[in-house]
Parts: C-alpha cells; structure tokens; sequence
C-alpha cells in the first residue's frame, strides 16, 4: 500500500451545484475506487451558493488565500507523484489557482489540470498576463472536455500532454422521452441557475415569440436563484408577459422532483451565453433522457448535440432562430419524436457515466506508468 504512487485532489465538491462542481465529484469517486494508487482529497470550498459564484470582496479574498495556504501546506507535506485540479481560467478565481498549479508544480512529480471552462483559447490583451499564463501552465497535462476546445487551448502553452475526455453521467435506466402525439400540449424546460448570461431571460423571450404566434405549449424554468435574477423576479416578468397560464417558474428542484421533471419533458432548451460554458452537464442530462435538445451554438454544445438529428444549434443570442426551431418541432411531432430516439442514442454511445470512469481511469494508469 505505501508503495502505491499518490495523487492528491484539491478540488471543490458541491455545494454549490454546477457543473464543474458535479464533475469534480464524480472524477473524486472514480479515483477512491482505482485500484493502482492513493488518494488525498483536500478541500477547497471557495462558494457555498451559487449566488457568491463571480463576486468579490475583502472577506473573500481573505478566505481564499487562507485556503490556499492550507494546499500548499499539504502538498509540501504530502508530495505526490500527481496533483489533480480543476482550475478557473479567468478573473479572480484565475490567479487564485495560479497559486494552487504553481505550488503543485513545486510539490508534484506531475500536474494534471482538467479544463471545465473556456477562455484560455482568448490571449489577455496584456503581455504580463500572457508570460503568467504561458508559465504556470507550462510542463502541466491538460485535459479538455472535447475536440473543438483542445485544439483552441493547443498554443497556450508548451503543455506537457494534453487530452480530451468528454463528460459523462449515470443514465436513468429505461428511460424515454415521453411519447409525442400530434396535437398534444408540447413542455418544454430551461434547466440551470437563474443568471441571466445563463439565458433565463431568452428563454422567457422565446416563450413570449412561441405565444404570440399562437402555439400552445407548457414551459418550466427550474434552477437555483442568482446574484440578480430569482424566483420572484421571473413570475412578475411572465406575469407582465402574459404567460403566466403556460409558463412556470419553480426554483431549484432536486433528486425525484428533478427526474420527474425531466420525464415529462419534450424538448430541452439551452439559451447559455455564458462566457466560460463549455460542456453543460443539462445538455447531458436532456439527451439521457431521450429528449431533444435546442441550444446555442457556445463551447462544445456542437459536439454533444447532432445538429438536425438529436436536437439543434442556433447562433447564439438568436432567439429568433431558436423560437423558429422550437416551432417547427411542435409542429412536426414525427420529427420530434425521432430526435427523441437520436437523443438517447447519443447519450448511450458518448456519455455515459461509465464511458467517462473508463477514460480517466485509462488516462491515469498511462500517466501513472
């Protein structure tokens, strides 16, 4: 057992519940149950709610070096063959895991960063923050969550390796998106935080589009509050819409509530413009349960989502085109419930749970050799 190599984990674990949260903790558990290493998880809880995700103020960046000095006082007594984290790539949170990869560096034979968001394919305007980046990624293993986003970070620096490893998810065993008939009231789901660059907002817009050309439809918007946007706000803006008979707002909704929602959904719709979106783990979610999915076209929703098969990709912001596409699909529920059957598929071929233990698991052991 002493002789095992050791990786040590200082990554956050929800809450809050996101996506880079979530997977955090599936790649904790797939690691605890290899059988060819150690592991020491160190936590590093930065946020409690999504609400603080982004903000700032003293108190936080006094907590957060206080985290950052208990890592690296582990680490320095740990030293581990890997340190595995999942760093920020922007703001604030950037240089506060900058720290955290610089002293992995030092403690570390490796250092393995898996990529959750996008913006390192963006050089900073400023030269210094350009040499920062370069250098403290420089030597580190890379994984991203596809193709597309791999090739986009590929001269950041002179990575180490670097891999791609596609999210996956425990699917619902038998589960279908529920049968379409001609002429059935169609639900349709935004299904994530209510911050507005998550486009809770151009959901609500593209309701507004589908009601005025006279569809009927029920739409549910389920997600935790925001720093601006929460469940009050929503129902006044659908009030003063004159949606509030087909679209409802429900707030956060979890374990069997969230499945059953889920279950009755037709057709899933992801309005995100955030800037770091990459791989949304709804999107998976959606096509694990054979419902199509109508997406803009942000990180690497293109390569997750089979344009005109398991769902589509429009151009982002465009909520126009997106009201067009949810249109013709209420319209054409053959189509429909053959996307449904394509959505499914997807997921069963590409991002199981399983698929993705089965990757990283891989990826360790070559690295590990």
């Amino acid at each position: 057992m002493p002789g095992k190599p050791l990786i040590a984990a200082p990554i956050p674990l929800p809450p809050p519940v996101h996506g880079s949260n979530v997977m955090n903790q599936v790649v904790l558990t797939m690691l605890l149950k290899g059988q060819g290493w150690r592991v020491q998880h160190i936590p590093v809880q930065f946020s409690s709610v999504v609400a603080t995700v982004g903000t700032f103020g003293l108190g936080k960046v006094v907590r957060h070096f206080t985290i950052i000095i208990s890592v690296v006082w582990r680490l320095a007594r740990l030293r581990p063959e890997v340190t595995y984290l999942s760093p920020a790539v922007s703001g604030f949170a950037w240089i506060r895991d900058a720290l955290l990869i610089v002293a992995a560096r030092v403690f570390s034979r490796d250092v393995v960063v898996h990529i959750h968001g996008r913006g390192l394919s963006s050089a900073p305007s400023n030269g210094w923050l350009r040499w920062m980046r370069h250098t403290v990624f420089n030597g580190t293993h890379a994984i991203h969550l596809s193709e597309g986003l791999a090739q986009s970070i590929a001269q950041v620096t002179n990575w180490k390796s670097l891999s791609v490893v596609p999210n996956g998810i425990e699917s619902v065993a038998s589960v279908q998106g529920p049968a379409v008939d001609s002429g059935q009231t169609i639900k349709l789901l935004y299904l994530s935080n209510f911050i507005e660059t998550k486009g809770v907002l151009d959901f609500v817009t593209v309701c507004k589009n589908l009601h005025d050309q006279g569809h009927q439809f029920e739409a549910s918007i389920v997600g935790g509050n925001g720093p601006t946007i929460d469940v009050g706000y929503l129902q006044k803006r659908i009030k003063n819409d004159g949606l509030d008979h087909c679209v409802f707002a429900l707030g956060p909704r979890y374990g069997d509530d969230k499945l059953q929602i889920l279950s009755d959904t037709n057709l899933f719709l992801f309005p995100s413009f955030y800037p770091q979106e990459c791989a949304p783990l709804v999107v998976l979610e959606a096509l694990s349960f054979g419902i199509p999915v109508i997406s803009y076209d942000i990180g690497a929703v293109a390569e997750m989502v089979e344009d005109g098969r398991s769902g589509f990709v429009v151009p982002s912001r465009d909520t126009a085109s997106m009201t067009a596409r949810v249109s013709q699909l209420i319209q054409d529920t053959d189509l429909l419930s053959s996307m449904s059957l394509s959505a499914r598929s997807r997921f069963d071929h590409q991002f199981t749970l399983q698929k993705f233990e089965t990757r990283l698991h891989e990826y360790f052991i070559k690295l590990l050799d």
